[in-house]
């Protein structure tokens, strides 16, 4: 087997690909030729007598070996991974960025459940409880805790405007809530608002210029406030919170709290337990409803369109290149079938050849899709603060998974093609 192989199979392999291959394959008995009873040629020996001494590693060399000898052809099927793992992955991470930045404020809530009135078909803002409902509620629910929360808009300073265009006006969510309350967000700068006219904002208003003592200026309310503080990133359907007492609230925006016969006094009750069957009875009687915290975040207004529309198309990138994978492997292996059919001829089993395939088609992933989440977390990491990009470790490994199981099944695809394949119709 030292010298170049001839004819068929001369023009089917590299100079020097069968006899290093042999080399690794055949063991010392069957090299050469032997006499009487025990008299073999190499290329006739069973498949069972061609396993590599150590194993499954010949797969790895035969998919190796042929990635060496065919470099262009495999940098392009990579290619096309790295193409579609990079377009997965970045919109894997600017889905779950858009879906955080809708409960940010919300996922930190220290409570279970939320009582809403039935007219506001479970939308938190919309919802209304005037004071005789709350008294009402209390006698049903005693360790309820009342929510304000109202949509304000605010002025940036002009330093901060996208040019001459921009109006300067921003949208934000004000909360009514006292410290040490379930919705009490942390300070991570300054304190809590004391005075009637201090507000507690979102750290995302440190890059529009604001600093603890600043004033802001709220379109709707008359007061000018004072930053006490800052809290970490606490969005609320994608704008920043902002967050007063509870008391502070119902002082200044009294005009908007005002009902035709009473006074409205919370938009939400916050319960840390599931309300029995019959409280919940007593609820729908009083035209109020308990969600959970889950159902809240599902019924936000263009979450569950968003996050729906997303999945559909992370799904679909992966089944799409599970198919392309899947065609080129098998364009490949009618273009290797004469190659196969030499190799069959050997006595190598076809589980050897699907085994190399198979590991070739990994190999290939594992450097297509590495390169593809690297390049989406650093696209990420620059593009930060301009796009609501984040990186979910089990999220990433999911999609992760899912990527190698669908190459997966694209390699095992040609198994028939190959099974079949008949060593002396493919040699010719």
């Amino acid at each position: 087997m030292g010298r170049p192989p001839h004819g068929a199979i001369a023009r089917c392999f590299p100079q020097d690909f069968l006899p290093s291959f042999f080399s690794h394959c055949v063991p010392q008995r069957a090299r050469g030729r032997q006499t009487g009873k025990n008299r073999t040629r190499p290329c006739l020996r069973r498949g069972r007598d061609l396993i590599h001494p150590y194993g499954r590693s010949i797969c790895v060399f035969l998919a190796l070996r042929e990635i060496r000898h065919s470099p262009t052809r495999f940098i392009l099927i990579t290619v096309v991974i790295f193409l579609v793992s990079y377009l997965v992955y970045f919109l894997t991470g600017l889905a779950y960025g858009l879906a955080s930045s809708y409960t940010e404020a919300i996922d930190e809530w220290d409570t279970s459940y939320v009582v809403v009135s039935e007219d506001a078909n479970r939308n938190l803002v919309a919802s209304r409880i005037t004071e005789t409902t709350a008294t009402e509620v209390s006698a049903i629910l005693p360790e309820s805790t009342p929510l304000l929360a109202r949509p304000v808009v605010y002025e940036v300073p002009e330093s901060a405007r996208d040019g001459e265009t921009d109006t300067g006006k921003r949208s934000a969510f004000l909360f009514g809530v006292d410290e040490g309350e379930p919705a009490s967000v942390p300070v991570v700068e300054g304190r809590y608002p004391a005075e009637t006219n201090e507000i507690l904002l979102d750290e995302a208003l440190r890059a529009e210029g604001y600093a603890v003592g600043d004033t802001l200026e709220l379109i709707d309310s008359e007061t000018t406030w004072t930053i006490s503080g800052f809290t970490d990133s606490r969005r609320f359907q994608v704008a920043p919170t902002f967050y007063i007492p509870r008391e502070h609230f119902q002082e200044v925006f009294a005009f908007a709290l005002a009902s035709r016969d009473d006074t409205v006094v919370a938009q939400a009750l916050m319960l840390d337990y599931q309300p029995p069957a019959t409280d919940l009875e007593a609820l729908s009687d009083l035209k109020l409803e308990a969600l959970s915290i889950d159902d809240l975040i599902e019924e936000l207004p263009g979450y569950r369109a968003q996050t729906l529309t997303f999945t559909l198309m992370i799904g679909s990138l992966i089944a799409i290149l599970s198919f392309v994978l899947g065609i080129f492997i098998y364009v490949l292996t009618l273009q290797k079938r004469m190659i196969f059919g030499i190799m069959k001829a050997q006595g190598i089993p076809t589980s050897y050849i699907l085994s190399a395939g198979t590991i070739q088609t990994l190999l290939l992933t594992i450097v297509g899709v590495g390169s593809g989440v690297g390049l989406a977390w650093l696209t990420g990491y620059f593009l930060q603060g301009k796009v609501p990009f984040q990186v979910d470790l089990t999220l990433f490994g999911i999609v992760t998974g899912a990527f190698f199981l669908f190459t997966l099944i694209g390699a095992l695809s040609p198994i028939r093609t190959i099974s079949r394949i008949d060593p002396l119709e493919a040699i010719g």
